[in-house]
């Protein structure tokens, strides 16, 4: 029997452990992101209770359905969008005083819960969505894994076997493109729309 070390095993390799019911590696993995997890949740989320049973939750089902999950890439940007999915799946469902939208943007696109500002969301994601399918696959892609996932350059150039400098360059290129379709905009409001996303 192989030994495994646990504290440097990288994310893949303790996850394929977990799924022969290593519990060892499941603590190491749990131990690895459970902060990762939890600061990402306080972004979308003020209320840090509901992060913590979130945060817990998604580690839980990890273990839960470990022989379930087929990961296509690296674990942690699985797990960074079940964190991305739950906080807006809370966030839908919160009442306006749970949710404090000023820490997600400077701007106030939304002061209250009212029918038709739900309304106007609803219509400028879907503009959004528009114009951000008129990006290329893989600048698309790269923008939504750094503002939908969290994801580093660095990381996004591994998950994508890109160079960090194109990373960069599709990222500046969304973004310019984003700011000329929303003209006076701020990028802020235009970025905002994001953390709504499935």
């Amino acid at each position: 029997m192989i030994k495994v070390n646990y504290s440097k095993a990288s994310d893949n390799e303790l996850f394929a452990c977990c799924q022969k019911d290593d519990m060892r590696a499941y603590n190491q993995l749990f131990d690895r992101f459970v902060g990762k997890l939890h600061r990402m949740g306080l972004r979308y989320i003020k209320d840090e209770y509901a992060v913590e049973e979130l945060v817990t939750d998604i580690l839980l089902n990890l273990w839960i359905r470990r022989n379930e999950i087929t990961l296509e890439g690296q674990l942690s940007p699985y797990l960074f969008r079940a964190m991305h999915n739950r906080a807006i799946s809370f966030l839908r469902k919160a009442t306006p005083e749970t949710i404090d939208i000023n820490t997600l943007s400077g701007d106030k696109l939304v002061a209250d819960g009212t029918a038709d500002q739900q309304i106007g969301v609803k219509e400028a994601l879907k503009t959004y969505e528009e114009r951000l399918a008129r990006l290329s696959p893989q600048r698309q892609k790269v923008f939504r894994l750094s503002r939908e996932e969290d994801m580093s350059y660095a990381d996004i150039a591994i998950e994508m076997n890109l160079s960090p400098n194109t990373v960069k360059n599709h990222m500046n290129a969304a973004l310019e493109y984003l700011r000329m379709q929303y003209g006076d905009a701020t990028v802020s409001t235009v970025l905002l729309f994001s953390l709504f996303l499935y």
